[in-house]
């Protein structure tokens, strides 16, 4: 099980007398990741390319400037050897990005395998960066032990990789999907004592799966604003079988979680209100996790709030917006040393309600009206890039969104030069391609800075579920 191709076509101590087909009856190649697209530039600038003397092996996710996680069975040739490996990152092609060389590699000493398909458990492994990855490359949060709900069956889990396009070679560029999670009785059923639910969880449904060469990269699910770290591919039965999921590694079980951040400087921004309305003062507080094994402490703290504000340097400041809108705010928490730990909180600013007219008589009861916050959110890294005058974005659905299309419209000014359609998701997240028309290509292409300011709106039939302001890239 060298590397990342350890999704096994058979596992005998599973299947018992049932033996694996002969080389004639594999099943015909598809491409890895089963039934994913392209990612594009900088969508998920945490993920890298582990190289083993210089050959790409797996993936796997910066969990800190300094810090790149991945699973344990990637390291199973040399697992005390930073020498051998090096990580590529800052680019979604598989031959392209920097080098990075290692300084340390740990294996997590609860570490087995069982069978005689060395089936992997407690599958984690953690390397140290000789030199810090640059701001670009943004870490990827880590799940915290209460936040089980986010990946419960049936949540949609995002899964990302460079895996085989066959049987013999990888994809040469990064591929991304989403599937279902699972029960851990379905996962149980499938693979019996192999899976254990205190350090292993499942998702596929068939349709969609990970396969050989994704191992050690994210298995990913939404906070509600953004994707967070809650599993690493391990292993499985076939690729997008529907009898058997894939299994990934359970970062957010208590055991896993502590043995990442004890040895991982991290922090974490947390807002008071995540939904408050202009000029309301919000208090910011940063949660900073200075790790016992690797002991690090951050001095300095500094919190941008994406309004256009001056940095602010403190642990708790208190803030306020001047306009309604989506905005994130960043907390940066450094050393002298240049270990680095970034965290996002996402801040919906309401208008403020109109004055309330007199009453001369008693005013009927009436049912309290649905939390503030957007029916829908627009989301995109950085300025997303457009290309053949197609560019991509994601949309989070609230659980009370509409049912419906939804319709994405894209604005220069009042002049619409941008849609889209996609079926909404309630309490989901759906990745959507936006078209420009001809007239918005042409704006595009005009432009000096090779950019363009737009607005984006999403509605369902005429009600507007949210607007949000958009640069976009040529």
């Amino acid at each position: 099980m060298r590397g990342g191709p350890v999704r096994l076509a058979c596992l005998s101590a599973l299947l018992g007398l049932l033996l694996c087909a002969p080389a004639q009856a594999l099943p015909r190649p598809q491409p890895r990741i089963i039934g994913g697209n392209a990612a594009s530039q900088g969508e998920y600038p945490a993920q890298g390319e582990l190289l083993e003397d210089g050959s790409f092996i797996c993936g796997g996710s910066l969990v800190s400037n300094r810090y790149f996680l991945t699973a344990g069975h990637c390291v199973g040739d040399h697992p005390t050897d930073p020498s051998r490996y090096s990580v590529r990152l800052g680019d979604v092609r598989l031959d392209a990005g920097r080098v990075f060389q290692f300084s340390a590699v740990e294996r997590n000493a609860a570490y087995f395998e069982t069978g005689p398909d060395h089936v992997p458990h407690n599958d984690t492994a953690l390397f140290t960066l000789s030199t810090p990855a640059p701001a670009a490359d943004e870490p990827i949060r880590l799940v915290t032990t209460g936040e089980n709900l986010l990946w419960s069956a049936g949540k949609q889990a995002t899964l990302i990789g460079w895996g085989s396009t066959g049987f013999s070679s990888e994809s040469p560029v990064l591929l991304e999907t989403t599937t279902p999670m699972r029960s851990d009785t379905d996962c149980a059923n499938a693979y019996q004592s192999d899976c254990s639910s205190s350090e292993a969880v499942c998702a596929g449904d068939g349709n969609t799966d990970t396969c050989q060469g994704d191992s050690g990269g994210p298995m990913m699910v939404s906070d509600g604003s953004f994707l967070i770290l809650a599993g690493l591919t391990s292993w499985g039965i076939g690729c997008a079988d529907p009898d058997f999921p894939g299994v990934y590694t359970r970062l957010g079980d208590p055991g896993l979680n502590e043995w990442v951040r004890d040895r991982v400087p991290m922090a974490r921004a947390i807002v008071s209100n995540t939904a408050p309305r202009t000029n309301q003062a919000v208090t910011f507080t940063a949660i900073r996790n200075n790790a016992s094994v690797n002991p690090v402490t951050f001095t300095n703290l500094t919190w941008s709030f994406g309004d256009g504000t001056p940095a602010v340097h403190d642990a708790t400041p208190s803030h306020s917006y001047s306009a309604a809108g989506s905005y994130i705010a960043r907390l940066t928490a450094s050393t002298t040393d240049d270990d680095t730990a970034v965290s996002r909180v996402r801040v919906n600013v309401a208008s403020p309600p109109p004055p309330a007219s007199p009453v001369v008589t008693p005013a009927p009861i009436v049912p309290a009206p649905r939390p503030s916050g957007p029916l829908a959110r627009v989301l995109a890294s950085g300025k997303p890039r457009v290309t053949h005058g197609r560019f991509h974005i994601r949309v989070n659905f609230a659980a009370d969104a509409p049912k419906g299309t939804a319709i994405i419209e894209v604005f220069r000014g009042k002049k619409k030069i941008g849609t889209a359609k996609t079926t909404v998701r309630r309490n989901g997240s759906k990745r959507v391609t936006v078209k420009l028309s001809k007239a918005g290509r042409k704006l595009l292409r005009r432009s000096k800075s090779r950019r363009l300011k737009v607005t984006v709106r999403v509605r369902v039939k005429r009600q507007v579920l949210q607007t949000r302001k958009l640069t976009i890239r040529r």
